[in-house]
């Protein structure tokens, strides 16, 4: 109960940030974008999560954080939402989709928990309500909070209502992959994911591309001194076949170490996160006790495959489980499509450029 506590105060919070700065675009009768079962999310709901994801995506678009920029400072832009990715779509349109999946799956689980019996019992909804009236205090009381809420189509009501639903939603997803969830993931699931998407690797890497001076700067790397580097990446890696101490030629050699864990037990690598795409293939081509030299355009890895990790499995354990459950949940989603109701022509209409983002 407290950790779902420390959740609903948070979203309480962000609730009310969020619908401060909405736009106008739903209508005064609170249209329906999802419905699903007898349950709905209204477009203003809608709206104010494309607007919180909105901030997200431009600080990815401009490769920073909320710790060095705040989002006051951050430019909106209608190039970043018109670029289109390989598949065709929209960044706009992916920001919406993502909201859409969001919620569909808020509304499935919360009538999964319906479905299992569950429901907000007075205490609970007392809890809600009593933290959501903390946060509306703070514009002196509900009159005033509605007043200042009904430029946006929404009101009080309508936002406890959402933070009920999505409570419900989180007992949902416990009901099914909790401790003895119906959908529990499996330590043997967990197992078999582990084995074949993660591999352990020792790398010695020598950058062949830039290098740093005494003042700071990078630069590139002369020819003279590349074909250095090239030459000594040549030699530590005649050394490795030839049987030498792999962690002492790290050390002698590479231009990356990693700590002393790393340099005995190598690095457990999930696929898809190694840092160069063209070593990483040549990782997943490679047996256990392999040794092979890759060169890059920053510069040359020499990788030795070592037998997985097996200790690392318990480090990686809740992130597979998190990544399983997240596939179920869609798999479950797309199974009942065809009983949601999504009002179509809001979302397509809904144009991101024009509602603001999260400040």
């Amino acid at each position: 109960m407290k950790k779902m506590r420390i959740s609903l105060t948070a979203f309480c919070l962000a609730a009310v940030m969020l619908l401060t700065v909405l736009a106008a675009g739903c209508s005064e009768e609170s249209e329906e974008a999802i419905g699903y079962r007898g349950e709905s999310v209204n477009c203003a709901i809608f709206q104010y999560l494309c607007s919180q994801k909105k901030t997200d995506y431009l600080y990815e678009a401009y490769g920073v954080d909320s710790s060095s920029v705040s989002s006051s400072q951050l430019q909106d832009n209608p190039s970043i939402w018109k670029a289109v990715s390989a598949d065709g779509v929209t960044v706009a349109d992916t920001l919406k989709q993502e909201v859409r999946d969001e919620l569909m799956l808020y509304l499935y689980m919360s009538n999964y928990a319906k479905s299992q019996g569950y429901s907000l019992g007075a205490e609970e909804k007392n809890y809600i309500k009593s933290e959501f009236d903390n946060v509306v205090s703070g514009y002196g009381d509900k009159k005033t909070f509605n007043n200042e809420m009904k430029k946006y189509g929404v009101d009080y009501e309508q936002v406890l209502e959402f933070n009920y639903l999505q409570t419900m939603a989180y007992q949902g997803m416990n009901l099914m992959f909790g401790e003895n969830g119906t959908n529990r993931i499996s330590e043997e699931a967990l197992r078999k994911y582990y084995n074949g998407n993660y591999a352990t690797v020792s790398l010695l890497f020598i950058n062949t591309k830039y290098k740093t001076l005494s003042n700071g700067k990078v630069v590139g790397l002369p020819e003279e001194e590349k074909t250095e580097k090239i030459a000594l990446a040549e030699q530590a890696y005649e050394k490795a076949k030839a049987g030498s101490d792999f962690s002492a030629l790290i050390e002698e050699y590479s231009d990356e170490k990693g700590d002393a864990e790393t340099l005995k037990n190598g690095s457990t690598f999930l696929k898809g996160s190694f840092v160069d795409a063209t070593a990483e293939k040549k990782i997943w081509e490679m047996k256990t006790g392999d040794i092979v030299r890759v060169d890059t355009e920053n510069g040359v890895y020499i990788l030795y495959k070592r037998p997985l990790n097996e200790s690392y499995f318990e480090k990686a354990k809740e992130a597979i489980r998190t990544e399983l459950e997240d596939k179920k949940k869609a798999e479950l989603v797309e199974a009942a499509k065809k009983d949601f109701k999504i009002n179509e022509e809001f979302i397509k209409g809904l144009n991101i450029q024009e509602i603001p983002h999260v400040v």
